[in-house]
């Protein structure tokens, strides 16, 4: 499953670079289904949240990827900001 929802990531990040954020958003959730508690799963959920101009759903998603304990200096310091507006 693991190398599956990598694999859906690896869909969700292209798709994100390609400004398709449907098929991002539908690749992540794909990813978030098979790995519910993967981390970049998870910063990746709220980065699309973010770019869809779903704030609730960004803040929810930062939140838990930081309660997760990332170690992602800069990752942190972007799901932060999030978290402050």
């Amino acid at each position: 499953m693991l190398a599956a929802a990598r694999a859906d990531l690896r869909a969700a990040r292209s798709a994100l670079a390609a400004g398709d954020l449907v098929r991002a958003a539908e690749a992540c959730a794909r990813a978030r289904t098979r790995a519910p508690a993967l981390p970049e799963a998870i910063e990746l959920d709220a980065i699309i949240a973010q770019a869809r101009g779903d704030g609730a759903r960004a803040r929810a998603a930062f939140q838990a990827w930081l309660d997760g304990g990332p170690d992602d200096a800069r990752g942190e310091e972007r799901a932060r900001a999030a978290l402050a507006r």
